[in-house]
Parts: C-alpha cells; sequence; structure tokens
C-alpha cells in the first residue's frame, strides 16, 4: 500500500471515528467537501510530498509527509472552530500507529484563514501534520 494510503487512511480513521471530535463537527473528508455537506466539518489533503529514505538497495524505509487538516466553518467568525481544531491536535500530534504504518505525526505549523467564494465567507482553522509512514 502507497504512503500516502495509508497515511489518508490514519488521518480518516483517527478523526472520523472519534466520538468527541463528531460532536463537535458534521462530517471528515479527504480533499475536498462535497457539495450539500454540513458545517463546520474537517478537512484534510495533502500538503506536501516531504521526504523518503532508502536503504543502499534501494528499499523504500520511510515517507515523510504533510498533510493540511482544518476544521472549516461558515461565517466571519472562528468562533466555535477552536473546540474542533484542538481536539484534531490532541488525536494527531505524537500519534502512532505502527501495526498501520504510521510512525509517528507532528503538529507542523499552526495556521487559520478565510476563503471566499461566491459571495460565501469560510473560515479554516487547524495546521499542517508531518506524518512519518514506515515501509
Amino acid at each position: 500500500m502507497s504512503a500516502v494510503v495509508q497515511a489518508e487512511r490514519f488521518i480518516y480513521e483517527t478523526l472520523a471515528f472519534d466520538t468527541e471530535l463528531m460532536g463537535l463537527v458534521q462530517g471528515v473528508y479527504r480533499d475536498a467537501v462535497p457539495d450539500g455537506a454540513q458545517y463546520p466539518c474537517v478537512r484534510f489533503a495533502l500538503y506536501g510530498n516531504g521526504r523518503t529514505l532508502r536503504d543502499r538497495g534501494g528499499r523504500l524505509l520511510w515517507s515523510r509527509l504533510e498533510f493540511l487538516v482544518t476544521v472549516i466553518g461558515e461565517g466571519e467568525s472562528r468562533t466555535g472552530l477552536e473546540a474542533a481544531a484542538d481536539r484534531i491536535e490532541a488525536l494527531l500530534h505524537r500519534a502512532r500507529a505502527p501495526q498501520q504504518g504510521v510512525l509517528q505525526v507532528l503538529k507542523t505549523l499552526p495556521l487559520a484563514f478565510e476563503e471566499r467564494d461566491g459571495g460565501q465567507t469560510w473560515q479554516h482553522l487547524g495546521a499542517v501534520y508531518e506524518v512519518l509512514v514506515g515501509s
């Protein structure tokens, strides 16, 4: 299984199967939030391919991938998104799941930004997480 698929599966399962987080958001989505989705919700996407390490024989030992993980809410304010962003950090930062190939997850860059589209305003609150996946 590819490192990207392993990391995506880990992030999705960690977030979507957490009852506390799901009490704060309406869904967890990879790459794009579908039309008609309810807000707030969580979106995660591959942000950067990072680095890989191979042994002398060329066998892949690990891949370091970066994922953007944000809580998205409608409107002019990020108020109400903080609890979900904090829960995501508690679930992902320093997480490990060697049985799934995920050796370590680290929060590397906190972020917040606003997006406008067709008269609609969306608030994003979250971080970039570095995921180390072993082969």
